[in-house]
C-alpha cells in the first residue's frame, strides 16, 4: 500500500455543563447525555462527569466504546472512525496511549505501542495481502531500518523513509541469492551487486529504473 494514513486524531472535550441529560442519571450513575456538538454519551456518570464504562457518539458518526475517567478517555476501548477505520487498545487522558492495534478498512493493521496518538519506535504492519514488515516508525510511517516479508518468501532489508523503501537494502530471494544496491521511492538505482546464497559475487551491474521486478508496492 502506498503511504500510510496519518490517524492523528482529535478528540472532543467531554465536558457536560450546560448539557441535556436524555435519560438516567447523568449526574451520578447511569444516564445519556447530549452535548452541544450533537455527540450523544451513554454510561457511567460520577460528579456530573463521564467517568466508568461508556459509548460516545459523535456527530461524525465517529464512536468510542471504552472507559472514562473525569471526563477524558482512559483505559481499554475501541474508536471506530466513520470510514470504517478501527483502533482498539489503550488511552490516556483523551488520547491513544499505551498499547494497541489500528486497522485499516482495507485490511492493513500496525500494532505496537503509541503515544500521545501516534505510533514511534519499534513495531510491526501487517498488510492485507500478507506482507509483514518489522522496524522502526516514526509518527505512523514506516521511517528507518526495517524488513519487509513478502508472501512469495521474498525478504527486504534495510532504510526506510515515509513509508518507502529509500537508501541502502538488500533483497533475498526465495533461494536465499540476493542482491545489494541503493533503493529511491521504492526502486533500486544505480549499482546492483548480486550475490549466491553462500554469497559469493555473481555480478555487479548498474540497475534502471525501467527494471520493474524490484518495485514492490
Amino acid at each position: 500500500m502506498k503511504g500510510s494514513i496519518l490517524f492523528l486524531i482529535t478528540f472532543i472535550s467531554s465536558s457536560i455543563f450546560s448539557q441535556t441529560c436524555l435519560e438516567g442519571n447523568c449526574i451520578n450513575g447511569n444516564g445519556t447525555l447530549k452535548n452541544k456538538d450533537k455527540s450523544i454519551c451513554k454510561g457511567q456518570f460520577k460528579d456530573s462527569t463521564y467517568h466508568g464504562k461508556g459509548t460516545l457518539t459523535y456527530s461524525n458518526n465517529n464512536t468510542y466504546t471504552g472507559y472514562f475517567k473525569n471526563g477524558k478517555k482512559n483505559g481499554k476501548g475501541v474508536f471506530i472512525w466513520y470510514n470504517g477505520n478501527k483502533y482498539i487498545g489503550s488511552f490516556e487522558d483523551d488520547m491513544v496511549n499505551g498499547r494497541g492495534v489500528y486497522y485499516w478498512i482495507n485490511g492493513d493493521k500496525l500494532e505496537g505501542v503509541f503515544k500521545n496518538n501516534l505510533y514511534n519506535g519499534i513495531g510491526k504492519k501487517t498488510f492485507a495481502k500478507g506482507d509483514v514488515y518489522n522496524g522502526d516508525f516514526y509518527n505512523n510511517f514506516m521511517h528507518g531500518k526495517g524488513s519487509i516479508k513478502y508472501v512469495n518468501g521474498e525478504v527486504f532489508e534495510g532504510e526506510f523513509k515515509m513509508d518507502k523503501k529509500e537508501g541502502m537494502g538488500k533483497l533475498i530471494f526465495v533461494d536465499k541469492s540476493y542482491i545489494i544496491g541503493n533503493w529511491v521511492n521504492n526502486q533500486i538505482v544505480g549499482e546492483l551487486t548480486t550475490f549466491s546464497k553462500k554469497g559469493r559475487l555473481i555480478k555487479t551491474e548498474k540497475s534502471s529504473l525501467e527494471k520493474k521486478t524490484l518495485i514492490f508496492f
